[in-house]
């Protein structure tokens, strides 16, 4: 016969099992659902905080100074302005120029424009351009073969202007539902054509990777778009995750360095400031600019200009600092292994302990997932991530409560049965049945029997039974005679038997078959049956209470 004392206590370990158990199918609903995901994108907001930019790219601002000595509106804008502008930027020994400003009508300094790019293409520095496209309408492709986004209607720049600039870059942004902008696209089509986005292009002017060897340098895949020896992580649309490394430029404090156009005009602006540099020209500064944007780094809800939003990108492409978005198998694991580890926890903690633990996971879970970012700058789903550790303590603490009710319960109802036995004065005979009454009531045991054990051979004597099992008393005699010598409670498959102690010495056994949906049995209800054998002692050992059975055990 298999033996194992009733010791180690499983009912934690099955609560804590079953708790994270459901808690991690509900969270995975949530997530499959795609619900909250709005708090999810805030939330993961927290890992945009400012660092260093290693001073690649400076800003030339289209702002209110320039604006009100050349007119309030771009399109009013002489393109001398322009000319004058590329001459300067370049003669300071820049390596890119990229404009965020769109020329789209041809005028009569056009040419005054693409003279002055050529010449600053053709000077020492070689310096490359970058004009912008404008994607109006986006469009459903079945035909495409690589992540991407289809427009149907492109707005470019003049001709003569296109013509001279080394590349032309999408100048799109796409908001999340909250309408923050986190995303770059990658490879947009038009018009059977693939061009890349504004970020893109003006990383491999930066490169200086010929326009012309664009097929071979950027090489699309299911989940990657591989630029040069850059890996950028995509999703099916071609859209990529990119870095902010401060919050947005205001009169205190600037993330990358911004000079005004008329001031660089004037001469107030040291040509040197652009010495290597990819110069970015666009509307920034402005009052009543349009071109803003919510961004994750912001924290005062300041809006973030568009120009300065590709900065951040391309200086992500630059430095390599390209975040990548937890997967999905991850997540599923995340949530599964949290729910199931942190229930397993609080199931084996009092009551008080609970919340001090619960802070403590939180806490380690924020910083491993901070760390996990700074280190390979993957952000963790932290929405999911905290509730999969808040969410069991919950539930874990709801498991206590409906435990403690049914403890107190138990203990009234075995008052209860006491204060009827005592009233009733009964010799041991006549209270054997109304034990067997409670043992039935308590556990809803199908068979069972009580012995009383003869105090000079030892023998068990058999005194009362119920239910219909005949081959279950052999393993109920069996189980008692254990429970006899070991003088303890003994549990062995379906069956329990449990001692009624009086100075030590055994002078009842209980022994019980419980239902199968029951097994293996709860620690509570252990616990009931000791409590109910302990409790009947005082009462059963009256000097009235005389066993019948034995002569010589009088007390």
């Amino acid at each position: 016969m298999a033996r194992r004392l009733a010791r180690l206590n499983p009912q934690p370990i099955r609560i804590g099992i079953v708790t994270g158990s459901i808690v991690a199918l509900l969270l995975l609903g949530m997530w499959k659902s795609e619900l909250f995901t709005r708090t999810q994108l805030r939330l993961n907001d927290v890992y945009f905080v400012p660092s260093s930019t290693e001073n690649n790219v400076v800003i030339v601002g289209l702002d209110d100074a320039s604006l009100t000595q050349y007119g309030r509106s771009l399109t009013n804008w002489p393109r001398s302005v322009y000319a004058q502008l590329i001459d300067v930027i370049s003669k300071g020994g820049a390596r890119v120029i990229a404009f965020d400003v769109w020329f789209d009508e041809a005028t009569n300094f056009d040419t005054l424009i693409t003279e002055t790019i050529a010449a600053a293409r053709q000077s020492p520095n070689r310096v490359r351009f970058v004009m912008p496209l404008i994607g109006a309408t986006v469009v459903e492709n079945p035909d495409q073969t690589a992540p991407s986004i289809s427009f149907g209607t492109v707005l470019k720049p003049a001709k003569i202007i296109r013509e001279a600039a080394d590349y032309l870059g999408y100048v799109n942004t796409f908001a999340d539902v909250d309408s923050a902008v986190r995303r770059q696209p990658s490879l947009l089509v038009s018009e059977g054509q693939t061009n890349l986005s504004f970020a893109i292009s003006t990383y491999l002017a930066y490169l200086r990777v010929p326009a012309a060897a664009i097929d071979q340098i950027v090489v699309p895949s299911a989940n990657a778009l591989q630029v040069a020896s850059l890996s950028i992580p995509v999703d099916e649309h071609g859209v990529w995750l990119q870095n902010f490394f401060g919050p947005p430029a205001n009169a205190t404090k600037q993330t990358f360095p911004i000079y005004s156009a008329r001031a660089i005009n004037d001469g107030a602006v040291a040509s040197s400031v652009f010495k290597d540099k990819v110069v970015l020209v666009g509307l920034i500064n402005a009052t009543g600019g349009t071109d803003m944007y919510a961004v994750p780094s912001s924290t005062n809800g300041q809006l973030m200009a568009g120009v300065e939003i590709h900065a951040n990108a391309i200086q992500s492409l630059i430095s390599n600092k390209i975040p990548s978005e937890q997967s999905q198998q991850s997540q599923i694991l995340m949530i599964v292994a949290l729910s199931l580890a942190s229930s397993l926890v609080y199931a084996h903690l009092r009551w008080f302990m609970k919340m001090p633990v619960s802070v403590l996971l939180v806490a380690a879970t924020i910083f491993v997932a901070f760390m996990l970012f700074s280190t390979h700058l993957e952000a963790v789903n932290l929405f999911f991530a905290l509730l999969a550790l808040v969410v069991p303590y919950t539930f874990n603490q709801i498991v206590d409560i409906a435990r403690e009710i049914n403890r107190r319960l138990s203990a009234e109802f075995l008052l209860q049965s006491m204060a009827q036995i005592s009233q009733q004065q009964m010799e041991i005979e006549r209270i054997l049945p109304s034990l067997s009454q409670d043992v039935r009531r308590l556990f809803n045991a199908r068979n069972g029997a009580i012995w009383l054990p003869a105090a000079v051979s030892g023998k068990l004597n058999l005194q009362h039974h119920w239910g219909q099992g005949t081959a279950i008393m052999s393993r109920f005699e069996s189980l008692a005679k254990w429970v006899h010598e070991e003088r303890q409670l003994i549990q062995n498959g379906d069956i329990v038997a449990a001692p009624v102690m009086w100075q030590q010495q055994v002078i009842a056994i209980v022994t019980v078959q419980m239902p199968q949906q029951i097994i293996p049995f709860r620690a509570g209800q252990i616990k009931q049956l000791t409590n109910l054998t302990q409790e009947v002692v005082p009462v059963w050992l009256t000097p009235c209470f005389i066993p019948r059975h034995n002569s010589k055990m009088v007390y």
